[in-house]
């Protein structure tokens, strides 16, 4: 894989015959966040380096650490985690719940406990179950990505449509069923993550 310009986690998946939420979970660590090397509208990783990150992601994965241990993640790092702006995280923290997930300092930047902070991030931008129900490759019609995502069916037709020529969110289909369009969970998964989150409309 030398020489690509980066994998992004589902060709990580791909390649390594993984389910992506397994490879998801595991970007949410520092040593993956120190490979990434592109942050456009999917963040890629070294390819250099993503066979020794899986190698040691399968082996944490064998030998977990002690129950009650969490990495603190600083404010940089959550913006890399989440693939999100450093100034947008700012904002974040000074809102509620995060005062609470303080877990100590890195010199002057302030450490946040990884899992709070991904519960708290999840309630401002859609991003994958850690541990989906529904099988990477089922395919899903918009009512179903309404359902899995949380996101109100108006928004989803939105982000199915072709808005003045520049595409949609979720792209091409990946398969139709007389006039329904289906998009399988993993392509939902890449194209949606980092929305933000909006309440259903009843």
């Amino acid at each position: 894989m030398s020489g690509s310009p980066g994998l992004t986690v589902n060709e990580i998946a791909d390649h390594y015959r993984l389910d992506p939420s397994t490879v998801y979970r595991w970007v949410n660590s520092s040593r993956w966040m120190e490979a990434i090397v592109s942050m456009g509208s999917e963040i890629r990783y070294d390819p250099d380096r993503v066979e020794e990150l899986v190698r040691y992601s399968q082996h944490r994965d064998q030998n977990p650490e002690p129950s009650g241990h969490h990495a603190g993640l600083t404010v940089r790092e959550i913006s890399a985690k989440y693939n999100v702006s450093i100034d947008t995280v700012h904002r974040w923290v000074r809102g509620p719940g995060w005062k609470d997930a303080v877990v100590g300092k890195r010199g002057a930047a302030k450490e946040y406990d990884a899992k709070i902070a991904d519960g708290l991030v999840r309630e401002r931008i859609w991003l994958p179950p850690v541990e989906p129900e529904i099988p990477a490759g089922r395919l899903l019609t918009l009512a179903d990505i309404a359902e899995y995502t949380g996101i109100s069916y108006e928004d989803v037709k939105h982000m199915a449509a072709d808005v003045a020529g520049r595409g949609s969110v979720l792209g091409r289909h990946d398969d139709v069923d007389g006039d329904r369009r289906m998009w399988r969970r993993e392509t939902v998964d890449e194209r949606v993550r980092g929305r933000q989150k909006r309440k259903k409309r009843t």
